[in-house]
């Protein structure tokens, strides 16, 4: 299924690019009617069917649409899609009269050479029986005929008799009077009035009309999956059905050019200018998005039947809220008509030309009104030129010649149907930006009245456990809450009102307000007396004596020592606190490997190279405990168990799971339920004095700005969540993700923010401190420039840009990211731990929360680190990579998610194949896969702007020892970017990409391979245009045209968005990378 939703767009756009070429190979061929019948048969089909699924569709859309928002919120929505359809319709037809007047395509010349039999019939219909019959349209009354129906005004013939006065007789005169008709065509508009209607009364009617709701739910989704393809067939058919072609272009050349620069001019500025404006948004992003959608509307000429497509590209690519897009894009099918006002407006004016008559000002001023007014409603479906006849007939002007366009409709249909769906799109995002926080709000009721509901089956588990997990999680009228649930004071718990809190602390975060949202209340005696309530912020007030008396004597646990930041803190440990006791280190057994085989292979590495330069004693103080935080009292054997318990007084907990897309099954036994074992076994340490619990910034990815040093309550019970986590099926805790990933990026953050409550909650007796880092990064002073030893995060991010495979990373180059050295993370947590210490002993019972972060003190803008990457790897390439290296923001999060999936199933896949004809192992899929994983969890981080405050940082700096501050230096303040970035990098390639950044050959080597692939890359970037120059038109001789698209595809492609500035240079790098080594030879020595 993956693969068919990551090639629906290639294979869209390649029926319409093969159908055109077919459709121009069979044209000499001359095919009889029968033969161009049965090319166009599928075709038929198609559209009929699509026709047929017109109904249900935008039935199910806007009804499932409108009950799921608030009735103000809907009001709101289509007041401002009307207000914009009719603006930029109008602007259309303005741009159509002013470019048919600049171009003057119309002659009089041409009458007898576009002659032709079939003239189209004269209508007396005004623009007032027009705008009548629409207004009548939207009340029909009959929901059944309207499927079926229309009312239109017709004029009759009356005969009468007359006196006449002057022969005193009586004589027969004919009158003509209007008369309501229904025609059978489907009243489109009347359906969406009555669908609003009934929307808005099922959302106020709220948990009464849920089933109804639920019930357009899903027959909307199953309508989704019922889009068949047959645009190849539709293409094919046309172009061959073509009479006359070369005769045709050339009389009506002109008139084509007029049109097709109006649409161009409205689509890619007057929209996008619109669009701008009103949501200070890059607009093109929205093309890229909406590509499959434009595809198939250019191949089936009906905005009705792309509405399938538009309404995945809008809510998969681009993001637009689901209510918005199924209320607005069915309105917008039927009112919204940009493409067809601008064509109705050249067309009338083309035919004036051609009969030399003078349009006055208020003719221009009658066509620019007509014209939007008669492209209301026109049709969701491909359709004729009737509605060009209602504007001619309004400013006088022959409709006997309209027939005469119809041998180009065929083309221009299409084209203004692809204009007519971005009009809709780009209306979608315009209506998404001025209503979202009204929908958020409403989504903050829904999403935690739903985890509410989630969260307190849990406390009936054989119910939960005898049937469907989603029939379960309906609410019930005994036990309801927000969003049309009842709750009486007297049973309020207090998870209500921590959800109360939330959504409290959601509206003041979107307004980056610093205020604090008010304490909880109620609640079990237990929670009433925790050391320091949600939403308190913890403040460092006393200074405390140097780090390493606060250490000595004292035994430390250390839990995940073998990762990243656990062999950076144990290596400062032992160099910098040479009085700490004994450091007890949990170690897993992994790959065939113990305990001590594992620490014996860490310690070797080059990573501890000053600790046996300076004190290799002090190696013995580390004792390797075999265990596993998946299981009780850790895994401990008894002997190891009973000596941590007796010795430990410090004990700092950095195992976690850093797999972001974990299923939530393993990320609570991980980083939820090996918290509460932690917590368990700190409770049986008599000499316990100090608990590190190692969280991250990221707990609080829902929220936006200012960050303080605080807990935030949250909205899930973490006891009820770990015992849902034993018998609840992997069914049930995808439900529970399905929820949470509204608010959370992953189960990563959602987990360790749930675990952060867990302490709040149970550590009321034992001193605890809560440390969060933000992106961690290579050591930056302390110890060797840049060591790293895992590709994650920034070092992933960095290395996708260097081998070419991440070339973008599209998102506001304006925000900061927030990294932070992994020297300054150890050092910082060692300080925080000792200063736990010193409130211990001051009887402090509180509970410090402590960020460790840039984005406060020394913001590092994105724009920053991509020229410094960019400008490193322009001067310093890895000497293997996979493409040329690119650097740059452009693009959208969505569709580079798309290419890299097209990547992943077609190009790796198809190479892969091709090697295995080789005789190779499969390699590319498997690669680009990773690449994509490395890309999705890379992507969110910058997705948003945060400031992770300080202060505490800063405090506990000023509150050091003087040697400590220089011993334990923590102060992001002090950092150069500049010099940081290229240290981090040549790092990356030192420690983790294995390249002998001490030998200038090899240097010069990647630089001329970089060279190589740039120009392999330019070559078939030009070779692309050269296709696309072909099928546009269809000649091998369109070289500039073939030059121009090439470059353009290869400067979006493989040329990055930064500026070349200054960087460190690998001579200052390679002298103190000696220097940090202590004499041990780089070379032999690479081993992280």
């Amino acid at each position: 299924m993956a693969k068919k939703k990551d090639l629906l767009l290639v294979l869209t756009i390649e029926s319409v690019v093969i159908g055109v070429v077919l459709g121009f190979v069979i044209r000499p061929f001359e095919p009889s009617n029968d033969i161009i019948s049965l090319i166009g048969f599928p075709g038929e089909i198609f559209m009929q069917i699509v026709e047929m699924m017109i109904l249900p569709l935008i039935i199910s859309s806007v009804v499932s649409a409108l009950a799921q928002v608030r009735a103000r919120d809907a009001q709101r929505m289509g007041t401002i899609a009307v207000l914009y359809y009719l603006t930029t319709t109008f602007l259309a037809t303005i741009t159509g009269i002013v470019l048919v007047y600049s171009i003057h395509p119309g002659s009089p010349d041409l009458i007898d050479a576009l002659k032709k039999d079939g003239a189209l019939e004269d209508t007396a219909l005004s623009t007032l029986d027009t705008f009548l019959d629409q207004l009548r349209n939207m009340f029909p009354e009959n929901i059944v005929q309207a499927t079926f129906q229309q009312v239109q005004t017709y004029y009759i013939t009356q005969k009468s008799f007359a006196r006449n006065a002057t022969s005193n007789s009586s004589d027969l005169i004919e009158t003509f009077k209007p008369q309501l008709m229904y025609t059978y065509e489907m009243n489109v508009l009347g359906l969406i009035v009555f669908c609003s209607g009934f929307g808005i009364i099922l959302s106020i009617l709220g948990d009464q009309a849920r089933l109804m709701t639920n019930f357009f739910i899903v027959l909307d989704a199953i309508i989704m999956r019922c889009y068949p393809v047959g645009i190849l067939s539709l293409v094919v058919k046309n172009i061959v059905d073509i009479d006359n072609l070369s005769e045709t272009a050339q009389v009506l050349a002109m008139y084509v050019v007029t049109v097709i620069c109006g649409l161009m001019i409205h689509s890619l500025l007057t929209l996008p200018f619109v669009y701008a404006v009103v949501t200070r948004k890059s607009p093109f992003t929205f093309i890229t998005g909406m590509l499959q959608a434009l595809a198939t509307a250019f191949g089936t000429a009906s905005s009705g039947a792309t509405l399938p497509v538009t309404f995945r590209c809008l809510e998969e690519n681009l993001k637009i809220d689901r209510r918005v897009t199924r209320f607005v894009l069915p309105l917008g099918a039927t009112i919204t008509m940009d493409g067809t006002a601008l064509y109705e407006s050249v067309a009338v004016i083309f035919i004036a030309q051609l009969h030399n008559i003078k349009l006055t000002a208020l003719d221009l001023l009658t066509i620019s009104v007509t014209t939007t007014v008669a492209s209301i409603g026109s049709g969701a479906v491909p359709a004729g030129l009737d509605t060009i006849m209602i504007v001619l007939k309004t400013v006088g002007l022959p409709a006997k010649d309209l027939g005469l366009l119809l041998t180009v409709d065929w083309l221009l249909d299409r084209i203004r149907t692809s204009v007519n769906v971005m009009g809709d799109g780009y209306g979608a995002g315009i209506i998404d930006h001025l209503t979202k926080n009204s929908l958020l709000e409403a989504d903050e009721d829904e999403v935690l009245r739903q985890i509410r509901s989630d969260i307190e089956m849990l406390n009936n588990p054989n119910v939960a456990m005898t049937g469907n997990f989603e029939e379960n999680r309906k609410p019930s009228k005994a036990n309801s809450w927000a969003g049309g649930h009842s709750i009486t004071k007297e049973t309020q718990t207090e998870t209500d009102i921590e959800a109360q809190t939330v959504k409290s602390d959601h509206k003041s975060s979107r307004n980056h307000s610093r205020t604090n949202s008010k304490r909880e209340k109620g609640g079990t005696e237990e929670n009433r007396n925790l050391l320091a309530p949600a939403n308190t912020t913890f403040t460092v007030t006393m200074s405390m004596p140097d780090v390493n008396t606060l250490f000595a004597g004292r035994t430390v646990f250390l839990t995940g020592g073998s990762g990243f930041v656990g062999q950076v803190v144990i290596e400062k440990f032992l160099h910098a606190v040479p009085d700490v006791e004994r450091i007890y280190v949990l170690v897993r057994p992994a790959k065939g490997k113990t305990a001590h085989e594992r620490w014996a292979a860490i310690s070797s590495g080059v990573l501890f190279n000053r600790v046996r330069a300076d004190c290799p004693h002090s190696l013995d103080k580390v004792v390797p405990v075999e265990g596993d935080i998946t299981i009780d009292d850790m895994g401990l054997s008894q002997e190891n168990l009973k000596r941590v318990l007796d010795e430990t007084s410090v004990v700092i907990h950095c195992a976690a799971t850093v797999r972001f897309n974990d299923t939530l099954r393993s990320a609570i036994e991980l980083n939820l339920k090996g918290v509460e074992r932690m917590i368990r076994l700190c409770k049986r340490m008599p000499k316990l004095e100090s608990f590190v619990h190692c969280s991250t910034c990221y707990v609080n990815v829902d929220k936006e700005g200012d960050i303080e040093e605080k807990q935030y309550p949250v909205v899930c019970d973490p006891h009820k969540l770990i015992e849902g986590h034993g018998w609840m099926t992997d069914d049930m805790l995808n439900g529970i993700t399905e929820s949470m990933s509204r608010i959370y990026f992953n189960t990563y953050c959602f987990t360790k923010h749930v675990a952060e409550e867990l302490v709040r909650r149970e550590c009321s007796d034992l001193p605890a401190l809560i440390f969060r880092p933000a992106i961690i990064a290579g050591i930056w002073k302390d110890g060797i420039p840049g060591w790293a030893d895992a590709y994650q995060g920034m070092t992933a991010n960095a290395l996708g840009f260097g081998t070419g495979t991440v070339p973008r990373m599209p998102c506001d180059s304006s925000n900061p990211i927030d990294v932070v050295p992994v020297d300054v993370v150890s050092n910082m947590m060692i300080v925080c731990a000792a200063y736990r210490l010193h409130l211990t002993a001051q009887k402090d019972r509180s509970l410090p929360v402590f960020h460790c972060g840039t984005s406060h003190l020394n913001p590092f803008p994105i724009q920053r680190y991509i020229d410094l990457t960019g400008t490193f790897l322009a001067k310093y390439p890895l000497e293997k990579f996979i493409f040329a290296p690119t650097v740059g923001t452009r693009g959208n999060a969505v569709a580079e998610d798309k290419l890299h999936a097209f990547k992943q199933h077609v190009v790796g896949r198809s190479l892969d194949r091709l090697g295995g004809m080789m005789g190779k192992k499969p390699f590319w899929e498997h690669t680009f896969r990773k690449v994509r994983e490395v890309y999705q969890v890379f992507i969110p981080f910058v997705s948003k702007r945060w400031i992770y405050k300080a202060d505490n940082m800063v405090e506990l700096i000023e509150r050091m020892q003087p040697e400590d501050v220089e011993k334990f230096d923590f102060d992001v303040r002090k950092m150069d970017w500049k010099e940081y970035t290229s240290d981090f990098l040549f790092g990356m390639k030192t420690f983790l990409t294995k390249n002998d950044i001490m030998s200038d050959a090899n240097l010069e080597v990647a630089r001329k391979g970089v060279k190589i692939h740039t120009g392999v890359e330019m070559v078939a970037n030009v070779l692309l245009g050269w296709l696309l120059s072909l099928l546009i038109t269809g000649s091998f001789s369109s070289w500039p045209l073939a030059l121009i698209l090439g470059f353009a595809s290869y400067y979006y492609l493989n040329c990055g968005m930064y500026r070349t500035v200054e960087i460190g240079t690998i001579e200052s790098y390679r002298k103190r990378m000696n220097d940090a080594m202590r004499k041990e030879p780089l070379n032999n020595n690479q081993k992280a």
